[in-house]
């Protein structure tokens, strides 16, 4: 018949170096997965900023607009209302590209 020695299970290969090496690959991978992700808080953050402007500029046009009551001041009141109504719209295609440069930085290293 067979010997003892035949019959034994192997013992299983040591594979905490291994798993202690995949766990912290995953954490590393965690990490910048997580930061890339925070550009979408700053992104919030500007579009926020810029929606108070909007909404400023907003309440400055409709006081000026309450104000006018004859020709003349529709006339005086034109070039104020425009001043005021561009100012943030001129900031928007700036927010966009800085936003989507950000984006795109951020998310660069995952792209293969």
């Amino acid at each position: 018949m067979s010997s003892d020695l035949q019959d034994d299970m192997p013992s299983p290969p040591d594979l905490t170096s291994l798993f202690e090496e995949q766990s912290k690959t995953l954490k590393d991978a965690q990490a910048k997965v997580k930061a890339a992700f925070s550009v979408f808080a700053e992104r919030d953050e500007l579009i926020g900023k810029l929606t108070d402007t909007y909404q400023k500029e907003l309440m400055t046009v409709f006081t000026i607009a309450k104000g006018v009551t004859t020709p003349p001041t529709a006339l005086a009141a034109v070039p104020p209302v425009l001043m005021a109504a561009n100012t943030a719209f001129a900031q928007s295609p700036i927010t966009e590209q800085a936003v989507n440069a950000k984006i795109e930085a951020a998310f660069a290293p995952f792209k293969k």
